[in-house]
């Protein structure tokens, strides 16, 4: 039972009824996760009581995308085909594309709203015949076979153009555009319906003539049974604007409660006291007894409500926050950045460990999208030469995806910290042949392998210079100091300082002994 385009068509010129929900979900969790707060006011917010100052909000929603997916693309990954040449062609590609940094935002847009899509398609520009686009879950709608949920067959992708919503519609035989009449903002709002603008055969085809749709996805949860996938951005909206609300409601609390309200006692009730008076002036109290002398005297005083509530509202709060933030997988200390003293680089491995080994389990799901994505880019490139006369690259390219072999490797996930530890990690792994010098400075100063080598080169010219000149190039350096069993433990504690007798003590990484 495959879906008819017609059908796919119908539902956009419908104003897309299925899908408006989802877009408009996607949409609040993209601009709760940008801070957009103005769009969305306080809910149930008494106006007698809204103060003039200015509105209280937490980026909270941005800070767990912050945190979340910080790791996963902290540093890329290597990507290697099979064929020689073809890994430095897809390198050079994705490198005009900016794919770095695509890839972490991919990640953090399937964090806001489940899933995004990489859109391929070609260019006439002969040194970067490809262009690769992202786009959010509240840019696109996808129609899957109804037999194949994992397989799409229609991908809509929307935008706003010339102030009106526009639709392009990708389907294997045809590229259909739609609009809608001006005057809204985003593809997610209002309700009206699109009318078609044009129409093009997809230029994109396989060898054998079979269309083909140019779109490769990512997921938060890799899908199963169907495509579509929810991530935590619709909890993590929700909890943001709960959070929003409490400190805007708190604070016009705190603003009008927390200022005295005068009150006068035993005085005569004709008294109406001065519209402005300032510290050293005089006030004239009249005297509310009566002839014979008798009546208590008046008196002014202020009265001030228990703010008691601010504590227990506040405590409350955080106790919320700390728990919904926690069955995100987010450590609050995180979110908080708390920090007492100087710590050792194991403590805040050790703090962070939970959330590495998470981001270590993710790898394997986004190796399949990475796996995909770059199938997909050959695919599309080799099917645009072809149609434009380049059949010889067009064939090699064909070529790699008959023979498909695709592989990934991330790099070590650990916080990088300089200090002693590392320093002694790094000989260890220089001494047992483990790594190279130009691997250590490749991972500690952010360089290429070829910048590495330039600098070790210049480093042993210099050398070499002030050894002629009769300058001992490593004088005053200090020896590195020996790597010997027990120093190198993991349960946080330095054990290079030995026993009692200041030695070097053996034993298991806990301490213990046999």
């Amino acid at each position: 039972m495959a879906i008819d385009p017609e059908d796919i068509e119908a539902e956009v010129l419908a104003g897309l009824p299925n899908e408006k929900d989802r877009l408009q979900d996607a949409y609040d969790n993209l601009r709760f996760a940008e801070g957009r707060f103005e769009e969305y006011p306080t809910k149930t917010k008494d106006g007698r009581w809204k103060s003039g100052s200015t509105r209280r909000t937490s980026r909270v929603f941005g800070r767990v995308v912050d945190i979340l997916c910080r790791n996963l693309y902290k540093a890329q990954p290597t990507r290697k085909l099979a064929q020689p040449g073809a890994s430095d062609w897809l390198d050079k590609t994705y490198k005009s594309n900016a794919m770095g940094p695509k890839w972490k935002r991919a990640d953090e847009l399937t964090l806001i709203g489940g899933f995004c899509a990489w859109k391929f398609e070609g260019t006439t520009d002969p040194n970067n015949p490809l262009r690769i686009t992202l786009w959010g879950a509240d840019e696109i709608t996808v129609w899957h076979d109804p037999d194949d949920p994992m397989e799409p067959v229609g991908v809509g992708v929307l935008d706003t153009y010339d102030n009106q919503r526009r639709l392009r519609l990708y389907t294997q035989e045809e590229i259909v555009t739609f609009v809608t009449a001006k005057g809204y903002e985003h593809p997610a709002w209002g309700g009206a319906a699109y009318h078609e603008l044009g129409r093009r055969a997809n230029p994109y085809r396989t060898p054998d003539g079979e269309g083909i749709l140019p779109f490769a996805f990512a997921h938060w949860h890799f899908p199963t049974q169907r495509f579509s996938t929810n991530g935590p951005g619709h909890g993590l909206k929700q909890l943001n604007e709960h959070v929003n609300e409490r400190l805007d409601r708190l604070g016009d609390s705190i603003f009008y409660l927390g200022r005295p309200v005068g009150l006068a006692t035993n005085v005569d009730p004709a008294w109406t006291p001065p519209t402005e008076i300032k510290p050293g002036d005089f006030m004239v109290m009249p005297n509310n007894e009566d002839l014979g002398g008798n009546g208590a005297p008046p008196t002014l005083s202020f009265l001030l409500p228990d703010l008691g509530f601010v504590a227990v509202d506040w405590t409350d709060l955080n106790f919320y926050l700390d728990h919904t933030l926690e069955m995100h997988g987010v450590p609050p200390v995180l979110i908080r950045m708390i920090q007492s003293g100087a710590r050792s680089g194991i403590s805040l491995q050790s703090e962070q460990l939970p959330l590495l080994a998470w981001v270590e389990g993710r790898r394997g799901e986004w190796a399949s999208y990475e796996d995909r994505a770059a199938y997909k880019a050959i695919q599309v490139t080799a099917a645009h030469l072809a149609a434009n006369g380049h059949g010889n690259p067009a064939g090699r390219l064909f070529d790699l995806l008959g023979d498909w072999q695709f592989q990934v490797r991330w790099p070590q996930l650990f916080v990088q910290l300089p200090g002693p530890e590392r320093d002694r990690e790094d000989d260890n792994r220089l001494a047992k042949g483990f790594a190279s010098k130009v691997m250590i400075l490749t991972e500690r100063q952010d360089l290429s392998e070829v910048e590495a080598l330039e600098l070790l080169a210049k480093v042993k010219a210099q050398n070499d210079q002030l050894a002629a000149l009769g300058i001992d190039p490593l004088a005053g350096v200090a020896t590195p100091t020996p790597i010997l069993p027990g120093m190198l433990d993991t349960d946080g504690e330095d054990d290079d300082q030995g026993g009692e007798d200041g030695q070097p003590t053996g034993g298991d990484s806990d301490g213990g002994g046999d």
